[in-house]
């Protein structure tokens, strides 16, 4: 997505070549970081975080810092389930139009369909991926 000019986000910035990795791969873990197949593995990294992790005068903060994002992003897609129904259901229907749109161009480019992403068309299917 980011090799279209439309869609990258850090077009025209002033950023060096390593930063501008650094971002797509701070990105790239933040989309993964919402993955619930690795839940338990994130809990467990936590778990082991040391408690001086984000001291600055150690040194370990950037260390860690990759971890840090990836938990709050994950707090964040877990904290949908707290939202009242009626935004819930917005926020539902917005996923599944998503996952329909990527099914339709997985198939189109001739890719395997993401299983999950299809076939929604009716309730029982489209309650199945919340």
């Amino acid at each position: 997505v980011l090799k279209k000019e439309h869609c990258n986000l850090l077009a025209g910035c002033t950023l060096n070549p390593e930063d501008v990795m650094r971002v797509k791969q701070i990105m790239v873990n933040s989309i993964l970081a919402t993955d619930m197949n690795i839940h338990s593995d994130m809990m467990s990294d936590l778990e082991r975080l040391p408690s001086t992790a984000f001291d600055r005068e150690d040194g370990s903060a950037t260390k860690h810092l990759d971890a840090l994002i990836g938990l709050i992003i994950h707090t964040a897609d877990l904290s949908t389930n707290c939202l009242t129904l009626e935004i819930a259901k917005i926020w539902g229907s917005r996923c599944l139009k998503e996952f329909k749109h990527q099914a339709e161009k997985e198939q189109s480019l001739g890719l395997d369909v993401t299983p999950f992403m299809s076939n929604l068309e009716s309730e029982k299917d489209r309650a199945k991926t919340q």
